[in-house]
């Protein structure tokens, strides 16, 4: 688990599944050079070392299939450094994500980590850290989010279980969302006029059920919206990119 000094300028690190140990992590978090994303997933990790303040400006943490709770991130949270977490099984519970929902600066539900019932209960994000939040997790809906007041400035529900009916319940925002992301949701053109209240400047419509038709008569033409040409006829195509603001070209 040591980590040779030759490396120490890389920027992101990719320990998943290399069996690596708080010790190990220890060793790692110790070194004086910026790191910027780092996933431990599938590795025995509590994360004692997380009570000491990483030594970068801005870190983006994946953390799946590891036994760290509610106290670890906690700890790693109250040290003021921007953190954006990707979560999927871990031992996190329920108040821990409240805690971190009202901490980070962004946060990704992965699958495998909460469902729907369980995120019933968190109560409005209150706080204005939060400027991004992902629920990648077919487990997910949305649906807990209808009673928050105001919504991070980017959302994405990619590969989620949400529908026309969950996104017609979220609250609108206060200003023009940056990004919205409802690629491979089962929506169709029902959602388009909840989405032009959204005023998202980007929308991915990857694999969804919106039409041709549903977007030509929307009032979308300033949004930068993201598409399968193959989800069109030639004709269809040519049509949305010479009416609308449309790019093939969208990678997760």
């Amino acid at each position: 688990n040591a980590i040779p000094l030759s490396i120490h300028h890389a920027v992101s690190w990719n320990m998943s599944g290399n069996q690596l140990t708080d010790a190990g992590l220890e060793n790692f978090w110790r070194i004086r050079r910026n790191f910027l994303h780092l996933d431990i997933s599938r590795n025995p990790i509590r994360g004692a070392i997380f009570s000491e303040k990483p030594n970068t400006q801005y870190l983006n943490l994946t953390i799946d299939q590891v036994p760290i709770d509610d106290a670890a991130l906690i700890q790693l949270l109250s040290h003021g450094v921007p953190i954006s977490l990707e979560l999927g099984q871990t031992q996190v519970s329920v108040q821990g994500l409240e805690r971190i929902l009202n901490t980070a600066t962004a946060v990704t539900l992965k699958e495998g980590s909460f469902d729907e019932g369980q995120l019933a209960g968190i109560p409005p994000v209150t706080a204005l850290s939060l400027s991004s939040l992902s629920l990648n997790s077919t487990a997910l809906t949305g649906q807990f989010l209808s009673n928050w007041r105001q919504l991070p400035q980017a959302l994405s529900f990619a590969k989620s279980a949400m529908t026309d009916r969950e996104l017609a319940s979220l609250p609108n925002s206060f200003q023009p969302m940056q990004s919205l992301n409802l690629s491979d949701c089962p929506i169709t053109d029902a959602s388009l006029e909840k989405i032009e209240e959204l005023n998202p400047r980007s929308l991915i419509l990857w694999n969804t059920r919106v039409t041709a038709k549903g977007l030509l008569q929307s009032k979308l033409q300033k949004t930068l919206i993201f598409l399968n040409q193959d989800q069109f006829t030639p004709a269809q195509w040519k049509q949305l990119i010479q009416s609308m603001n449309i790019s093939p070209n969208f990678i997760e």
